[in-house]
């Protein structure tokens, strides 16, 4: 092989090593609905705490999407107010079993955490990850 080819290949090749990592994720379990029909995670790499808030990615997994409007999975941007314990959805996609997406931009109200839910456990964990 001559040194261009060379030289070209491991472009190429390093391209698409970058490429492979763009949508890279890690995914933590955080727990599971009563009923076993859910999982949450959030992920880890997208955790930024700026003063009193703190962002992050979430991911809702549904094993009964039949009993959730054909919902397999929803993914959402969560922003926390630590102190105050408030949350809110900047942005989620829904998907379904068929294969589809839809992506809302919510409303960006604060809600209050009520304790022992999974926001309140998704902040604690994510706080135990940021530490």
């Amino acid at each position: 092989m001559k040194p261009t080819n060379i030289i070209i290949f491991l472009s190429i090749a390093l391209c698409l090593l970058n490429l492979s990592s763009v949508n890279a994720a890690s995914w933590v379990y955080v727990g599971s609905t009563p009923n076993l029909d859910r999982d949450f995670f959030i992920d880890s790499d997208t955790i930024e705490r700026q003063g009193d808030t703190l962002l992050l990615w979430d991911k809702i997994v549904y094993y009964a999407p039949e009993k959730n409007n054909n919902i397999t999975m929803i993914i959402g941007q969560l922003e926390f107010l630590v102190p105050s314990n408030r949350v809110r959805i900047l942005s989620q996609t829904q998907f379904d079993a068929d294969n589809h997406s839809h992506t809302f931009d919510n409303d960006r109200r604060w809600y209050k955490i009520i304790p022992g839910t999974m926001d309140e456990a998704m902040l604690k964990k994510a706080i135990e990850i940021r530490q």
